[in-house]
């Protein structure tokens, strides 16, 4: 369960384990402020070698998000694609090193404008469905790969209907296909380099996305299932036989699972005890961590100066929520929504009695803290015009 619908809060809940409104970045923040201590500085500590590759803007470095880092390398321009990255990380870890490895590699490729190689494009019939849109003011440029055309079709001024749909789905599984396939050849390099065997594997998503759902197109803004729902795969050392486990898991719990996993324990400051909290995932491999089941994953999305609502993706300016088994609660101002997880799907049923709403999920939020951002964070550079235009174009500004 994603803790937010968009890249920065959610990789700051991974990296420091805290809700977006306690770590505050891309929220309070422009950035993840650098008083907090990242995952990758804990293991760093601890004798770690980090590297990390961020494959779109929202991983460049200004962003808070190479804290930690001994090597970072930022995205090419505004995004890295997908192949060239595989080939960076690569090169890494073709190079000797006696040392532990934590490696952070973020791929960028299944966001719009979706443009995934030929091979896979043409696997998921890509083509031919835009072929059908391109007569369309909006949707005719956004298939074209007009960057500028995003925006008006993310505000819903090119309509949905049944062709948008299949295009947009056809095109977002060609791009997820495509990584596949990258992981795929990055699991290869790490068994050649015989770091496969020992290594903890996590594969995540940072936030889902909206493909025409309810006439709503992007991430971020809302708290939509479609949003929030994420893929996570773990790999332990040793493990090859399979295991699906059906708990609810939030990104806010990698941080002290990879910790503990690693054998790296965090102490609270000014005493001599370990933090309380959650120490290690409900489906972790080593029983010795001996780790609780989470009863609630919260997740979060607040307008602020450094992230506006869009006017046709906005419902209120602080969104809360949060999943407990297949129940999903989502509130705002006065209202409150629930859904249910039945066939395959989310589904919207009648809210079970009790004192839940926006209020009291944020009281449960910050009951839930472990530490808060610090008032005062370190500043991203100022955003180029290309790169202001193009975070304008996906939605985020």
């Amino acid at each position: 369960v994603a803790t937010s619908p968009w890249t920065l809060p959610s990789h700051g809940s991974m990296f420091t384990g805290l809700w977006p409104s306690q770590h505050g970045g891309g929220l309070r923040y422009a950035a993840l402020p650098f008083e907090l201590t990242t995952l990758a500085e804990h293991l760093r500590e601890a004798g770690y070698y980090t590297a990390g590759f961020g494959g779109g803007f929202l991983a460049h470095h200004q962003f808070g998000l190479a804290q930690g880092m001994v090597r970072y390398r930022d995205p090419d321009s505004f995004e890295t694609r997908g192949g060239q990255l595989t080939s960076y990380v690569e090169e890494l870890l073709g190079e000797t090193s006696s040392r532990p490895l934590f490696l952070f590699v973020n791929y960028f490729d299944p966001h719009a404008l979706y443009r995934a190689p030929e091979e896979f494009a043409e696997a998921f019939g890509v083509e031919a469905l835009g072929s059908k849109l391109s007569d369309r003011p909006v949707w005719g440029a956004v298939v074209a790969g007009d960057n500028s055309a995003l925006s008006a079709a993310i505000k819903g001024q090119g309509g949905f209907d049944s062709d948008v749909r299949a295009y947009l789905e056809a095109a977002y599984r060609a791009e997820l296909s495509y990584v596949d396939s990258l992981l795929g050849r990055l699991f290869a390099t790490l068994k050649r380099e015989g770091l496969w065997d020992d290594a903890v594997v996590v594969v995540v998503g940072d936030h889902g996305e909206l493909l025409g759902e309810r006439g709503l197109f992007t991430h971020a803004h809302r708290l939509d299932p479609e949003l929030i729902s994420i893929p996570l795969l773990i790999k332990w050392p040793g493990q090859v036989e399979p295991e699906r486990v059906a708990d609810v898991v939030s990104q806010v719990d990698l941080f002290p699972t990879l910790l503990a996993a690693a054998g790296v324990r965090r102490l609270q400051e000014g005493t001599d005890g370990q933090v309380e909290g959650q120490e290690g995932l409900p489906l972790h491999h080593d029983d010795s961590l001996v780790p609780r089941k989470r009863e609630r994953a919260y997740f979060e999305e607040h307008e602020s100066a450094p992230h506006p609502l869009l006017a046709g993706m906005r419902l209120a300016g602080d969104l809360y929520g949060f999943q407990e088994g297949t129940l999903r609660w989502m509130a705002w101002d006065d209202e409150v929504v629930c859904r249910t997880f039945e066939g395959g799907a989310w589904r919207p049923v009648e809210c079970p009695p009790g004192e839940w709403n926006a209020e009291t999920i944020r009281q449960a939020i910050s009951a839930d803290e472990e530490g808060s951002a610090p008032s005062a964070p370190g500043e991203p550079a100022d955003l180029s015009d290309e790169d202001r235009e193009a975070l304008e174009a996906l939605g985020y500004l």
